[in-house]
């Protein structure tokens, strides 16, 4: 389970058993989510296997980018709140 995303990755999953590419799908994804981070997240994941690699490292690297940037924009976020 993956919270809000569940049923949105199991549409991605089954778009690759009806003979998308991974790429394809997680494009596909990407489109439907239409939320920046997704959108730039989901451009890592692509470029990362095109130019090769271990899925895992880039799945990875990809969590770790996107944990930093909603750190840093909650920290932005708390800058801006009255006190």
């Amino acid at each position: 389970m993956y919270g809000p995303l569940t049923a949105e990755l199991k549409l991605l999953v089954a778009h690759m058993s009806w003979g998308m590419t991974f790429n394809e799908a997680l494009m596909d994804f990407s489109k439907r989510i239409d939320i920046p981070l997704i959108k730039k997240a989901t451009v890592l994941i692509n470029e990362a296997g095109i130019h090769g690699g271990d899925l895992s490292n880039i799945f990875e690297s990809t969590a770790n980018y996107v944990e930093n940037v909603n750190a840093w924009t909650n920290k932005e976020k708390c800058k801006q709140c009255p006190m």
